[in-house]
């Protein structure tokens, strides 16, 4: 029997740090990461043992509130109930929203299966020779060109892996619908 317990953001810290380690891209936007700061912390209990956290913003509107769920964790031990967990936040909490990153595949799958509304947010792969941002001037967004292709190619390849990245003939064949953008610091492609 799972229940949400109100809690504070230092009683989350570990878990948020493991959770951290499983995105694929080990990033948090910084809207995200702000917005964080201002939810409501439920650690997740089933029996007496903390088994996950939620966090929920929720933004007050007069008489009634609107809640979004930012992030929901369930050690991996657990990682077959979170249609459970998201079952017990609707009937307590009644999201209006619920934002999950693209790689968080448990969370989409179970909200998915659940009819939830999705706000869906895509990490950004960054590759590790990024100069810290206050090096950063010149930093730019265009859309992939054909002189860019090996070096977005090569991004790719750092953050996904030979084998899960695009071809070259695939970044070329989105070319022309500007599918994919690159992030450039004076010129050089970083993302």
């Amino acid at each position: 029997f799972m229940q949400l317990i109100r809690s504070a953001h230092h009683e989350i810290t570990e878990m948020r740090a493991v959770k951290a380690q499983s995105y694929r891209v080990p990033l948090l936007a910084g809207f995200h990461a702000h917005l964080a700061t201002h939810a409501q912390v439920y650690r997740v209990v089933d029996g007496s043992a903390t088994v996950g956290y939620a966090l929920l913003l929720e933004d007050h509107h007069g008489d009634h509130s609107h809640v979004t769920l930012l992030e929901a964790y369930l050690d991996p031990l657990y990682g077959d109930r979170y249609e459970d967990l998201f079952d017990v936040i609707k009937d307590q909490l009644a999201p209006r929203a619920y934002l999950v990153r693209s790689d968080e595949c448990l969370l989409v799958t179970a909200l998915l299966s659940r009819g939830m509304q999705l706000e869906m947010s895509r990490a950004l792969m960054v590759a590790r020779t990024v100069r810290p941002a206050e090096e950063m001037s010149g930093l730019a967004l265009a859309p992939l060109d054909h002189p860019h292709l090996k070096a977005a190619r090569d991004v790719f390849i750092h953050a996904l892996g030979e084998t899960d990245a695009p071809s070259l003939e695939e970044l070329q064949a989105a070319v022309p619908r500007d599918t994919w953008w690159v992030l450039t610091v004076a010129g050089e492609v970083v993302g």
